[in-house]
């Protein structure tokens, strides 16, 4: 990741139809562990 970027969370792609967060976690516990498939995404904030 660049500097001035963040990641503050990750959408899976398996619960997008699921409401009501439609896969999106956002401010995930730091300790937490997760596998991302090529399909998921991280939720990445930046300065321009």
């Amino acid at each position: 990741m660049r500097r001035g970027c963040a990641a503050i969370g990750y959408r899976l792609h398996r619960h997008a139809g699921r409401p009501p967060a439609y896969g999106v976690t956002l401010n995930a516990p730091g300790d937490s562990r997760i596998t991302l498939s090529a399909l998921d995404s991280v939720i990445v904030v930046a300065e321009d």
